[in-house]
C-alpha cells in the first residue's frame, strides 16, 4: 500500500489515511527541479549555441487535492490544524530559526517502491474546505531533491584531531638495532624511557643507558604525532611532545 505523509518526527499527517486525507486519482502530479532562472549562459555572436556558465537548482512546488474521510468536523479540523502547523509555522521555522533543529520533512512510498523516499519541504499552505464533504487543496514547495535517508540521520559527525592512539597487545618481532625508517607512533616516560612505534616494530629507548632495544612490554598508550610516518633523521628534534621530522630520512634520535 502506497504512503505519503507529512512529519517533522513529531508530529505526522497522511495523506493516505483511511480514515483521514485520502489523495483524489488525480490529486497529485509528482514535479521535477529545474534551474533557477533557467542558468547562466555563455553567448557568443561568433559561436553557435551557448555554454552553460553556471546552475544551481530551484525549489520544487507541488499541489495535491486531497478528499476528506474524517468520522466527524471536529476530527477533520483538528487534522487540517496539525497540517497548518507543520507547513506554516515548523517547516519554514527549521530555515529560518537557526536554533530550530526539526526540520518537516515529506515520506513517500509508493505501490512498487521498495524504499521510502524523503524532502525537505521549506513552505506550505492549506486551503480550509467550505464543508467536510469538499476536497482539501494544499501546495508545498519542497527542496530540490528526494533523500534516501531521513534528513539529519545519513551523514554523523566525526571529530576531526591531529593525534590518535592505538594500544599495542605485545611487542612485534624487530632487530634490536636502531631503529630505522618511520615513526608511527611514541610515547614518552617519566623516567626519560621513549617507546616508538615504526611500521613493523616498537623499540625503547632507554634513558639511562642512551640504547634502543626491542620493547618487550607496552606499559603504555602509543600516541600518534602530527608527522605521521614522517622520515626521521639523526637531525630530529622532538617539539612540545612532536615528532618534528628533518628533510633527510635515517635513524630516530634522541634529543
Amino acid at each position: 500500500m502506497a504512503t505519503y505523509t507529512v512529519t517533522d518526527g513529531n508530529l505526522s499527517v497522511s495523506f493516505t489515511a483511511d480514515p483521514g486525507f485520502n489523495l483524489m486519482s488525480d490529486g497529485w502530479a509528482a514535479q521535477s527541479t529545474s534551474f533557477k532562472n533557467g542558468g547562466t549562459y555563455g553567448n557568443s555572436a561568433v559561436a553557435s549555441g551557448r555554454i552553460l556558465r553556471h546552475a544551481v537548482y530551484d525549489n520544487v512546488v507541488e499541489n495535491y487535492k486531497l478528499v476528506l474521510g474524517y468520522t466527524s468536523t471536529d476530527n477533520m479540523i483538528d487534522r487540517i490544524d496539525d497540517l497548518e502547523e507543520l507547513l506554516l509555522n515548523r517547516a519554514p521555522r527549521y530555515w529560518l530559526d537557526r536554533f530550530y533543529n526539526d526540520p518537516v520533512y515529506l515520506c513517500r512510498q509508493l505501490d512498487g517502491e521498495t524504499k521510502t523516499a524523503y524532502a525537505l519541504v521549506s513552505q506550505g499552505n492549506v486551503v480550509k474546505p467550505n464543508s467536510w464533504f469538499d476536497n482539501l487543496p494544499v501546495v508545498m514547495q519542497r527542496q530540490p531533491f528526494w533523500l534516501g535517508a531521513i534528513p539529519g540521520t545519513a551523514q554523523k559527525s566525526i571529530s576531526v584531531s591531529a593525534q590518535q592512539s592505538w594500544s599495542f597487545a605485545e611487542a612485534w618481532a624487530v632487530e634490536t638495532t636502531d631503529p630505522t625508517g618511520y615513526a608511527f607512533c611514541f610515547a614518552e616516560l617519566a623516567n626519560g624511557n621513549i617507546y616508538v612505534g615504526g611500521a613493523s616494530e616498537i623499540l625503547l629507548y632507554t634513558d639511562s643507558t642512551d640504547t634502543w632495544s626491542t620493547a618487550t612490554t607496552t606499559p603504555v598508550t602509543l600516541i600518534c604525532s602530527l608527522v605521521k610516518a614522517g622520515a626521521l633523521s639523526n637531525a630530529t628534534r622532538r617539539v612540545r611532545g612532536q615528532w618534528k621530522p628533518a628533510h633527510q630520512p635515517g635513524r630516530y634520535t634522541k634529543s
